[in-house]
């Protein structure tokens, strides 16, 4: 990997010592996708009595999310090797997407958050969550789309809103919704942040202390704008509901 491959990203150690220096609140409007993603998952939790159910969380990274389904036989796969800094220990199972190791109509619910980007051949993951969903089991699934390249080399797509629609087709999954999540303005806090990342070495460390002020000053203004993008164009992805 040559040094322009690699990923830009915040210090992660500054980004530990800013979460304990930072009111929690405040996160909300430094990563509202992130926000977002948490309320959209404890909506799904809350709504439905899951007790006795399968739930698969395709692309499970740190399993984070088999404690928010206490009362379902939650099983949590992925590769295990997208974030170097991620802790793969929780994983129930290691394996591919493409070739998920359950019997056909087998799960009641697939979740599948930011993780179809890096698979090599979407298409074929996605049939595959249909061949192991039951009969009405449903897929909840986040997909990036204006993002920044990430977990390289393991980074391969990104998704419009109708290349989602034909993926799903293809994989006789009904839509039952498609929603951006943010437009603009969100994605131009973000990209703020991202400036944060040409200056984290030897004296550029002095601009970044200079800049640091500005998206966290911003980021909530920016927040509350994005009420004004009305199209969405500029999201930084989807969530979606699809049914079998």
């Amino acid at each position: 990997m040559n040094p322009q491959q690699k990923e830009q990203k915040i210090n992660p150690f500054l980004k530990k010592i800013s979460l304990k220096i930072l009111p929690r609140f405040i996160f909300k409007y430094l990563d509202p996708f992130l926000y977002n993603i948490q309320i959209e998952i404890k909506k799904l939790s809350e709504r439905y009595n899951f007790e006795g159910m399968n739930i698969l969380d395709a692309g499970c990274g740190e399993n984070k999310l088999k404690d928010k389904f206490p009362r379902a036989n939650f099983i949590g796969i992925d590769m295990g090797v997208g974030d170097k800094s991620w802790n793969y220990g929780k994983i129930d199972i290691q394996g591919d997407l493409k070739q998920l190791p359950f019997k056909d109509n087998s799960f009641d619910l697939v979740i599948s958050i930011v993780t179809l980007e890096h698979i090599d051949n979407p298409l074929v993951a996605l049939k595959e969550i249909s061949r192991i969903l039951k009969k009405g089991g449903k897929l909840f699934l986040i997909i990036p789309f204006m993002w920044e390249y990430h977990q390289i080399p393991n980074d391969f797509f990104r998704f419009t809103k109708s290349g989602a629609k034909v993926l799903l087709k293809e994989s006789k999954l009904k839509i039952e919704y498609i929603e951006p999540i943010g437009g603009f303005f969100w994605l131009f806090s973000r990209r703020l942040f991202n400036l944060l990342t040409f200056f984290q070495k030897s004296i550029f460390w002095i601009l970044f202390l200079i800049f640091l002020p500005v998206p966290i000053l911003l980021s909530p203004i920016l927040y509350y704008m994005d009420k004004f993008d009305k199209s969405k164009n500029f999201t930084l992805g989807f969530k979606i509901k699809a049914i079998k």
